[in-house]
């Protein structure tokens, strides 16, 4: 069944950095919008006793990070179906040491005026558990699936740069079954555009709020 599984997650990796290099030459440049985002915050693992045994019940708050890259597939119509690639680093803390996951996600992305909702799955799960922050102990978790969502409110700043605050969760589909949620996380969100479509005066075809109106409402 795993098999299976990692078989067609690889094909949906394959599809996605096949449709990037489509969406980078220089012909498809005005067809497509290409973004990335950044986001910061704080996580916590949890349940999560399959890969950490030590970690115990009760761990402290840890910093949270991701970097995305994504397409918009439908243009500037209301209802947006994105697709890209979501790298999430999660951490959190016991008794002096910490706990992390490193898991690339390739993401579908549902995206309305003021509101994304996604989802991912990867058989590529890395972790660690050391004291203090760094790359030693660094160990892939062979044989898990790791599944997540995101929901996240969005402030469209200008026409090339955007805000947003993403709540998001984790699970493992394990060897001896699903998991509980082992990560959440909250973080703010940087969206910067690559790519985008314009008007025929050049000008950008993307309605924004300005910096007066944070997530649509006016100060």
């Amino acid at each position: 069944m795993f098999k299976s599984i990692r078989h067609r997650i690889d094909a949906i990796y394959f599809i996605v950095l096949s449709l990037g290099a489509t969406l980078c030459a220089p012909e498809r440049s005005q067809a497509f919008t290409l973004y990335s985002d950044f986001g910061v915050g704080m996580s916590q693992i949890r349940s999560a006793e399959t890969l950490f045994p030590s970690l115990g019940g009760g761990p402290t708050f840890g910093v949270a990070a991701n970097f995305t890259l994504f397409a918009n597939l439908t243009g500037s119509s209301t209802i947006q179906i994105h697709l890209g690639l979501k790298h999430m680093y999660t951490t959190s803390r016991n008794e002096g040491f910490q706990a992390s996951l490193q898991i690339p996600y390739p993401v579908l992305r549902i995206e309305l005026p003021r509101f994304y909702l996604g989802f991912g799955a990867s058989p590529f799960v890395w972790k660690r558990y050391a004291q203090g922050l760094g790359i030693n102990s660094i160990e892939y978790a062979s044989g898990n699936i790791a599944f997540m969502a995101e929901l996240g409110i969005l402030w469209r700043v200008t026409d090339f740069f955007n805000l947003a605050i993403e709540a998001s969760g984790q699970t493992l589909s394990t060897p001896d079954g699903l998991s509980a949620i082992p990560a959440a996380a909250l973080t703010f969100q940087m969206r910067f555009f690559i790519i985008e479509p314009s008007h025929s005066d050049g000008g950008s075809s993307r309605k924004y709020d300005g910096w007066r109106y944070p997530f649509g409402i006016r100060l």
